[in-house]
């Protein structure tokens, strides 16, 4: 998954348990081109969970996998208003 993480849609990655998920994104080897892709992706992930009523620790552990000091300058604006 961390070789093609960029090609997988939102909706396949919600299959994968939260655990699994967290350990893909802290991977060095995770195929983005920017962490504003991880971004975008754990903000709608966590947005899912939040829908389906999942666990605040679920959505605490995903916001831990992004490397916040590798974000665009507009990014960390978008984060300091999650």
């Amino acid at each position: 998954v961390a070789e093609n993480f960029d090609a997988y849609p939102v909706e396949e990655l919600q299959r994968i348990p939260t655990s699994q998920l967290v350990q893909i994104l802290r991977r060095d080897d995770l195929s983005v081109v920017h962490e504003n892709e991880v971004f975008d992706r754990v903000i709608a992930l966590a947005e899912h969970l939040a829908e389906e009523g999942g666990c605040a620790e679920d959505v605490a552990q995903l916001w831990q996998a992004v490397r916040f000091g590798a974000l665009s300058n507009s990014y960390v604006i978008k984060a300091a208003h999650v």
